[in-house]
């Protein structure tokens, strides 16, 4: 139940009923005053006694018969969860307010530390606290405990605030103190930080340096200061007034208290309502396509945080492509880089990107709350950090809509017959932006190439809409709109009454009768939805709600336009000759279509994670292959195991290579830019001569991050059953190490730092040379952006054996090790996987027992009878080894799929060793969780 007063006909009823009084602390009961808010003053003007037991995830009430004076009335509840976010122990370091301004949560994995009174010596922060700017928040609640009891309770309003700005005397919402921001002339000094270095979220009166006569309400000392009562403590100390008003922190009664905890609590906002003064409207079409930066127009790092709809005529949805700087009416642009896709009713949280002046178009990104309500969107924007003396502005486009068709009315030039264009086989300034608006500015029609392509778009909704420019406010507003069912329809079938699915007008139901809804001709009235036959060319008793009119001598013809679009100007059918008969702009058709969606939003597409797909992984018989053929069509995005960026091969793949038999690359160059689409030409290497030997069509979008490849299902190679998949791109390798078979040496990790690094052919990964190679890599500090490791063995001048480790904060020692292992080629062996021993020093052994290096084995003595491995390399084989691994210096793998007997197994003997490294090309990994 809520503890907060309830509003007169609020939840469901006439007269709500609340909670006056603290909760109990978990496993107790309390006797807590209800209340009931009637038509008298205040808020608690019945009152009664609830009990109350906390049973720790939840609170049990015993609630009395309500008083037959007072009815109806109701027992409320909470009208949203309170979230922690934050909590604070007293005399536990750090600093809370240090804690709460940085990056960085703290004990989000520890449950204790998120329990009141659960005595975990240290503090609490939920990431919330970092992405506060998205979440929503309707109010913050500062509580402060004693023995895991509520001693202290202020709410403040968090509506359109950061995570500091809520923490303010005219935010208060509540508060158990009578005096608290009562008196306007002595206003209290509540911030989150003093000026004083030692106090935290203050909440007082007097000035800091007066330490007998300041007073206040709440006060957070940090660290030892300048009063008697500040002086001494465990720090932090968390102060608050017991009485019901501000009281001296010099008193030595008891009404200073001492609270255990602090802690803030989070309750987001409700639902939005998709009505209109639920939101604002944003109209500027500077924002839209061809927008440019003139006099700083656009300016939304000035923008409240809060509820918006655009209605521009270049767009009715933040744009999901990538603008350029100096576009959208700002200096930066702000473009959706990703979203999942909602229905109607759906409210789903979303990520922008701003453009800034860096390399790159997503230079920052920030989140967004997005509302979907049916015919259009509303965005919950957050507030802009400051830009500076540059402007920043969201930009439009019509995404889940896409223009078709666009007829201006205009008395300058001749547009044109509407129902001609559209009948005809040619698009219409198709390449001209300044034409793909729905402002009459641009003179002539507009028609894309889309309509001659509906056969095959899919198209699900269609969308007529009519626009209308005033040009002494500059206002632009659509004025009706008709959404029809477009599923199996032509290019002309969609414009009928059984495919109406929303309407403007409250008369136009299914069993309405029309004496007309037609396209019309080049000779008639087009886009004519009438009501009754007009008789011959008089308007007298005919009605109707839609028609172009492209003839002077029509008795509907309004003013002096070449082309006129006349409406009912009333919410039914109207008399064509008394009216109102109103005139738009523009006319413009929509079509949504799944083929025309932007697939960048996730949800979209599917995301393949597969580290044989690399175009430098063998493919390893047993190891299961990977196979496209029965690939789904669709979107795809490629990543590795980290889930970094990854694109499909452009160059050349090798037979057996990307853990299949016929790889598949592109021959063809990727979108550089987001929102860039392209076919690309696809290539299977089948062994014959060449590397493309059959080709596919593919397809490309740049998503900002990242690029989404739209694959299809892969063709079976004539005459042959082997798997054929698509390839990724291979990691750039550096060779770091190489260790020839019969000179095994301790040359990892040991002096000298580099070997014949001098010599060219020490570097060749082939027998020419008969010696060692090492560079400084290979003795790498964490801190180093290493991002994978590569051990591979080679055998008779072919790489035999990969494994792939995590390098990411490893150091050139512990990144050999089972859990940072990410690729192997034994089916038996993973980082879930059991084993003795998986070692680069080897196991523990007397010296002259010899030495086993790089050793990964099942048993802890790998020399017994039963002993199975799977890499070793014997550096020195001892005087006086106990089994029958007295071998020479040599590099032993399994060279089945499994581990193998060291004594009596399928060994191979390797001609060396090489280590490679990559670093990280993904500028996000070269810098670790918290650092800035």
């Amino acid at each position: 139940m809520p503890t907060e007063c309830v509003p007169m006909g609020q939840c469901g009823t006439r007269y709500p009923m609340w909670m006056s009084g603290r909760l109990p602390a978990d496993g107790k009961i309390a006797v807590v005053e209800g209340c009931i808010n009637t038509e008298d003053d205040g808020c608690c003007n019945e009152k009664f006694k609830i009990v109350v037991r906390n049973c720790g995830d939840y609170y049990v009430y015993h609630l009395p018969a309500l008083p037959r004076c007072v009815r109806p009335a109701a027992y409320c509840t909470e009208r949203g969860q309170w979230m922690m976010v934050f909590k604070a122990v007293s005399g536990v370091q750090p600093d809370p307010y240090a804690l709460w301004m940085s990056r960085e949560s703290l004990n989000e994995n520890v449950p204790e530390a998120a329990r009141i009174g659960s005595g975990f010596r240290g503090h609490f922060k939920s990431q919330l606290v970092q992405e506060w700017n998205s979440m929503n928040a309707a109010e913050v609640r500062l509580s402060l405990y004693e023995a895991g009891a509520e001693v202290l309770r202020v709410v403040f309003d968090g509506s359109g605030i950061d995570k500091t700005s809520w923490f303010n005397l005219d935010r208060i919402v509540s508060s158990p103190y009578r005096d608290l921001g009562v008196d306007k002339s002595d206003l209290p000094d509540i911030q989150i930080m003093t000026t004083s270095q030692n106090y935290r979220f203050v909440m007082s009166r007097s000035a800091r340096s007066d330490c007998q006569n300041a007073n206040g309400w709440l006060l957070v000392v940090a660290s030892a200061g300048e009063c008697n009562w500040d002086r001494t403590g465990d720090f932090p100390v968390f102060k608050y007034s017991r009485s019901g008003s501000a009281t001296l922190w010099d008193s030595e009664n008891d009404q200073v208290g001492e609270a255990d905890e602090l802690v803030i609590y989070m309750r987001t906002e409700e639902e939005p309502v998709c009505k209109e003064r639920s939101y604002q409207v944003l109209r500027e079409q500077a924002r839209g396509p061809g927008g440019l930066n003139i006099l700083n127009n656009v300016d939304d790092s000035r923008l409240q945080p809060g509820w918006y709809r655009f209605t521009s005529p270049t767009g009715e949805e933040l744009s999901h492509y990538c603008r350029e700087l100096n576009s959208c009416g700002a200096q930066y642009s702000i473009w959706l880089l990703d979203a999942p896709r909602t229905e109607p009713g759906e409210t789903v949280k979303g990520t922008m990107c701003i453009n800034k002046d860096e390399p790159g178009c997503c230079n920052e990104q920030i989140k967004v709350l997005i509302r979907n309500c049916g015919s259009f969107f509303i965005y919950r924007l957050p507030q802009l950090k400051s830009m500076g003396w540059r402007t920043a502005g969201y930009c439009t486009g019509f995404n889940e809509w896409n223009l078709v068709l666009r007829g201006v009315s205009s008395s300058r030039y001749s547009a044109g017959n509407l129902y001609e264009l559209w009948a005809s086989h040619e698009s219409w300034n198709a390449d001209r932006d300044s034409a793909q608006i729905t402002a009459p500015w641009f003179p002539e029609h507009f028609k894309s190439s889309l309509v001659e392509d509906w056969d095959r778009l899919h198209v699900q909704q269609v969308r007529l809409s009519l626009y209308k420019y005033d040009f002494d406010t500059g206002n632009h507003t659509e004025v009706r709109r008709f959404i029809f069912d477009g599923r199996g329809s032509d290019r002309f079938s969609w414009f009928s009454p059984e495919r109406i699915m929303e309407t403007p007008y409250k008369d136009m139901k299914i069993n309405t009768t029309y004496s007309q809804f037609s396209l019309g001709s080049s000779h008639s009235r087009q886009f004519v939805i009438n009501k009754m036959e007009i008789e011959a060319e008089s308007c007298p008793g005919s009605s109707g709600w839609l028609a172009v009119i492209h003839n002077s001598d029509d008795c509907l013809w309004q003013g002096n336009a070449f082309t006129n679009f006349v409406y009912s100007g009333q919410d039914a059918a109207v008399n064509w000759d008394e009216g109102p008969v109103e005139t738009a702009d523009v006319l413009a058709v929509f079509v949504r279509s799944p083929l025309l969606h932007n697939p960048c939003r996730e949800g979209r597409y599917t995301v393949i994670t597969d580290t044989r797909r690399s175009a430098d992984i063998l493919r390893y018989s047993g190891r299961g292959s990977v196979d496209d053929r029965s690939l789904q069509p669709g979107w795809y995005r490629m990543t590795d195991d980290k889930g970094a960026k990854l694109n499909i091969a452009t160059s050349c793949v090798e037979v057996d290579y990307c853990g299949t038999h016929y790889p598949i690359w592109i021959n063809d160059k990727l979108p550089e830019t987001p929102g860039e689409r392209k076919p690309l030409t696809g290539c299977i290497n089948t062994e014959e001569d060449g590397c493309c030997n059959q080709k596919i069509i593919l397809g490309a979008i740049h998503c900002g991050d990242y690029i989404l490849f739209g694959l299809d299902q892969v063709p079976s190679i004539l005459g042959n059953d082997e798997p054929a998949a698509y390839c990724t791109e291979a990691d750039q390798w550096e060779l770091v190490f190489k260790m020839r078979d019969g000179f095994l040496g301790p040359l990892w990790g040991v002096p000298p730092s580099s070997i014949n690094t001098d010599i060219p052919l020490a570097r060749q990964l082939d027998n020419e040379f008969l010696g060692n190679y090492k560079t400084s890599r290979a003795s790498w500090l964490s801190s180093q952006s290493i991002n994978k490791v590569k051990l591979a063995i080679y055998k008779d001048g072919k790489e035999r054996i990969t494994l792939i480790f995590d390098g990411e904060s490893a150091s050139d020692r512990s990144w050999f090790s089972d859990y940072r292992l990410i690729f192997s080629p034994w089916t038996d062996l993973s980082n879930r996987s059991t084993h003795a021993i998986f070692l680069m020093e080897g196991e523990q052994m007397l010296t002259e027992y010899g030495t086993r290096r790089w050793l990964i084995t099942k048993e802890h003595i790998p020399c017994s009878e039963d002993s199975e491995g799977w890499l070793m390399v014997i550096t020195d084989p001892g005087r006086r080894s106990p089994c029958d691994l007295r071998k020479p210096r040599s590099i032993l793998y399994s060279n089945t799929t499994t581990a193998e007997n060291w004594s009596s197994g399928s060994l191979e003997r390797g001609d060396f060793m090489a280590i490679f490294v990559s670093s990280s090309s993904d500028p996000r990994r070269q810098c670790r969780c918290g650092e800035n």
